[in-house]
């Protein structure tokens, strides 16, 4: 961390004595300072270097006193620098009893955080003078990484030895596993388990597959049915347009008569509903933002005042990216939304156009090579889901069989899961996709 003679940083000589005298003092301490602090936690030079030659002694399993600490700095070239063989040993007698040590603790991390916010306001500063050729959603996007990280920074406790957090994933287990947001396809539920945190799902699709509208019906599903704050970055329709698609999803009227205003008198009613159940449901709608740092910006706010649990981008491949081929912006866009997924803890659904129609093979099942040629979004996926509907390719009849309706949500990769192809009904006339079985009940073949 830089230093600056005309500003005073904070920090507590005291506090920092008392940590390393807690160190060498019992062996209990060890894991109560090494879990919260690191070496760029302490401001005093030679209090960093004796700190990192305790953790290494701790994390070797060998004994932290005078001795071994002078032993170890020697080995390094440092011993003079932290203070030599007299400092070690005043170390002894810096603090009665090691039983303060949380406390101490609490001080030094506090005030490392301090420093943390300081240095971070002055390079958001600095940016906001002096990068002027890049776009200002991109500086601020930097601007509130820095200040996340500070928060990240204060709030985490270090890695941790497995032996920490086996309980915490026996928990998980015993809970019923990572808890993911439904899509509200049962069987396709089934298979992922619903969209886990963290996660970047690309939804890909040749032209008319209805990969939006897949993805659509998942961000309805968990806002309207789960409750579960989401948010729709569209980049390739308006928000009036993906409304107006809400509406017909939810009242089952049919999408061409809602966009042209022309509806009959006894399906108001149910229009009517369907307005109330989306204006009460926890949905956010963006039709500006076409770049990563933009839509991580709005994300990352929408986190913090909405507690956001999933995002949808539609789509890839009509945002911006950096690179000078297509390809390495695509690839970059991917990266980011991953990115982006691990840094807020929530699914982010990305809708995705094939790089390459399947129209050469014989049934026009779309695979998971014909993304590949996309940058390397299948490779920062952790769930690859494939839309395909034969009735486009073949017809409402191929020889005795109806096509009518039929749809695969063919799930081509599925890290923590298994793969394979779901079926589906594809209610053409209101974009909405629902469990074939449904369908099934009601007699539609």
């Amino acid at each position: 961390m830089s230093r600056r003679r005309d500003v005073q940083l904070p920090w507590s000589l005291e506090a920092e004595l008392a940590v390393l005298g807690a160190l060498v003092m019992d062996a209990e301490a060890a894991p109560k300072v090494f879990d919260r602090l690191t070496p760029d936690d302490l401001y005093a030079d030679q209090h960093r270097r004796v700190f990192s030659a305790a953790y290494k002694l701790w994390k070797e399993g060998q004994t932290i006193d005078p001795v071994t600490l002078s032993e170890e700095l020697t080995r390094r070239g440092e011993l003079e620098k932290a203070g030599g063989m007299m400092f070690l040993a005043e170390l002894l007698d810096v603090v009665p009893t090691a039983a303060n040590v949380d406390y101490h603790v609490r001080i030094v991390a506090e005030h490392a955080a301090r420093r943390r916010l300081w240095e971070a306001g002055r390079a958001i500063a600095e940016e906001a003078v002096m990068a002027t050729d890049d776009p200002v959603d991109d500086v601020i996007d930097r601007a509130e990484r820095r200040i996340l990280r500070v928060a990240d920074a204060r709030g985490t406790e270090g890695p941790k030895r497995v032996q920490e957090t086996i309980w915490d994933a026996m928990e998980v287990i015993e809970r019923g596993g990572v808890p993911g947001v439904p899509c509200g396809l049962a069987d396709v539920d089934a298979m992922t388990g619903g969209w886990k945190p963290g996660n970047l799902i690309i939804v890909a699709g040749a032209t008319s597959m209805g990969k939006s509208a897949f993805a659509l019906g998942a961000a309805a599903h968990a806002a309207i049915e789960r409750r579960v704050p989401t948010a729709i970055f569209s980049i390739e329709m308006t928000k009036v347009e993906n409304t107006i698609r809400l509406l017909s999803l939810e009242s089952l009227i049919d999408l061409s008569r809602l966009m042209h205003g022309k509806i009959e008198d006894h399906e108001y009613q149910q229009l009517q509903d369907a307005a109330a159940r989306i204006h009460s449901a926890p949905l956010h709608l963006d039709d500006t933002a076409t770049r990563v740092s933009e839509i991580r910006a709005r994300a990352r706010r929408l986190k913090a005042e909405h507690n956001l649990g999933l995002v949808v981008v539609d789509h890839i491949h009509d945002m911006e990216g950096d690179g000078e081929t297509r390809r390495e912006q695509i690839s970059s866009i991917g990266r980011g939304l991953k990115q982006m997924a691990k840094e807020l803890d929530v699914p982010v659904i990305a809708v995705s156009q094939l790089s390459r129609a399947p129209t050469t093979r014989s049934d026009c099942r779309p695979r998971l090579s014909d993304l590949r040629e996309s940058g390397d979004l299948e490779a920062v996926a952790n769930v690859v889901v494939l839309m395909y509907r034969p009735e486009y390719y073949f017809g409402p009849k191929q020889g005795d069989k109806d096509l009518r309706g039929l749809a695969e949500a063919i799930i081509a990769k599925n890290r923590n899961g298994p793969t394979g192809s779901v079926a589906l009904y594809f209610r053409a006339e209101c974009a909405r996709f629902e469990s074939l079985a449904l369908e099934d009940m009601r007699g539609v073949a």
